[in-house]
């Protein structure tokens, strides 16, 4: 058994989480008549670390190109920190910003046991009102 001391590797600065984020449910009511009527609730409010994704490379490393443009033009890492409370983030959830709505295409942990999660969003046209 090793005798060292554990080291948290990841540790992110505290004063870096100065993004505003807001993670958004999608809720259905039915009406009488039979319509679905959707809006949108929010479900947490944090800060966050914003870093662009290069806009040269996938983040598998590879080069994607349709028509000659890069469908990386808006991709961005959102880095949170683990959240006591049992909220957990899911894929294709919505996130608010000042820069727009995106949805999550990826939640990687950061370390072991779970202090960060670094949310891989494109940004999405949709119009959303709470």
């Amino acid at each position: 058994m090793s005798k060292a001391r554990f080291e948290n590797k990841t540790h992110l600065d505290p004063g870096r989480f100065r993004y505003p984020v807001t993670f958004l449910q999608e809720i259905t009511a039915t009406q009488a008549d039979g319509s679905m009527i959707v809006s949108y609730s929010a479900i947490l409010s944090t800060r966050a670390i914003r870093e662009a994704v290069t806009k040269r490379f996938s983040p598998m490393g590879d080069i994607i190109l349709s028509a000659g443009a890069t469908l990386l033009n808006d991709y961005y890492y959102y880095t949170i920190r683990f959240i006591r409370n049992g909220f957990v983030p899911a894929k294709d959830m919505l996130l608010s910003t000042p820069d727009g709505i995106f949805t999550v295409n990826a939640i990687p942990e950061l370390d072991e046991p779970a202090n960060y999660w670094k949310l891989l969003c494109v940004k999405t046209d949709k119009i959303i009102t709470t």
